[in-house]
């Protein structure tokens, strides 16, 4: 049998949701690695080798080897060196091809109707060159 449920209960439900507390999320490692990353750098800075971290955060009940750590330590910035070498490479690109471009001959030709012939079409950031819609395909 299918369930109905009048307005009134629905409002109910929500304000039921409404006061619900918050649930405390429990973290993985490598979240909690994530969260602690800035902390660890700060020891590493101060001193402490990862041998010793590793000893730490095993007394803290963290049990993780020294290549997890590492790669831990050093996941943000590559991932951040990553991203601007994207950004770079297409920025230098739309640099380099910031010159209007030249409509193909032939799109639209056909029936004269959105032609791009004599026309320039600006270049988009990602390299790529916008087009006029045409009515046929």
């Amino acid at each position: 049998m299918r369930q109905t449920f009048s307005m009134r209960a629905v409002e109910g439900f929500i304000e039921k949701l409404k006061t619900l507390p918050k649930k405390e999320k429990a973290l993985s490692k490598n979240e909690t690695l994530s969260a602690m990353r800035g902390h660890l750098r700060k020891a590493r800075d101060d001193g402490y080798t990862l041998e010793e971290l590793v000893e730490l955060l095993k007394e803290m009940g963290i049990e993780v080897s020294m290549d997890t750590l590492r790669v831990a330590l050093r996941e943000r910035g590559k991932k951040e060196v990553t991203a601007n070498k994207s950004s770079k490479r297409i920025s230098g690109l739309a640099e380099r091809n910031a010159h209007k471009v030249e409509a193909q001959p032939g799109i639209g030709a056909e029936t004269g109707k959105g032609s791009a012939l004599g026309q320039t079409l600006p270049l988009r950031r990602s390299g790529f060159v916008v087009r006029p819609d045409r009515e046929e395909l």
